[in-house]
């Protein structure tokens, strides 16, 4: 089994909706998440988890493989919001 860790795209809750479109964060160029995790996909992976967008994203079966453009935040001491969308 081949899985792809990724962090890529928009943040915070400017971030909520996975698009097909280049994603900006501050001016910088973040990639289009769902062509890369897509891509991730018709080259090996069978799991593609992303991570680390302060928020939790859009999961999809592509393919018949999962693939979920951010679980969030595991774990920040005093560091990370703990309500509403950025709980």
């Amino acid at each position: 089994m081949v899985i792809f860790p990724m962090q890529i795209g928009a943040e915070r809750t400017g971030g909520l909706h996975v698009t097909y479109k280049t994603e900006f964060l501050y001016g910088e160029n973040r990639g289009n998440s769902l062509k890369f995790a897509r891509i991730m996909i018709d080259t090996a992976a069978d799991l593609v988890l992303g991570h680390g967008y302060y928020i939790p994203r859009a999961m999809e079966l592509y393919k018949g493989k999962v693939i979920a453009y951010s679980l969030g935040n595991f774990l920040g001491y005093r560091t990370l919001a703990t309500n509403a969308q950025n709980g």
